[in-house]
């Protein structure tokens, strides 16, 4: 004779272990895409560091030109935003 504890048990194990097998399914695709993207990451900036190595002349002027451009975006933007202040007041 079962008990009603143990029919409870039974037919909550019934519903709730697909759903446990579901879960650890999931979690263990969702590490392998992490450890995937982390290989993925390395693999460019071990790439990115080979070619600043061989040329790093292109890479110094890259960078400055990028800097340039970030800064001419940033006084831009605060110089819209100024006049903006100013037109309103």
């Amino acid at each position: 004779m079962s008990t009603i504890l143990e029919t409870v048990r039974d037919a909550v194990g019934e519903r709730v272990n697909p759903a446990v097998d579901a879960l650890d399914t999931h979690v263990r695709d969702a590490r392998r895409a992490i450890t995937q993207g982390q290989h993925a990451v390395e693999d460019c900036a071990a790439g990115a560091a080979l070619q600043v190595r061989r040329r790093p002349l292109t890479a110094i002027a890259l960078a400055g030109m990028s800097g340039a451009l970030a800064g001419m975006a940033f006084g831009l933007i605060v110089g819209w935003q100024v006049r903006r202040r100013w037109a309103r007041d």
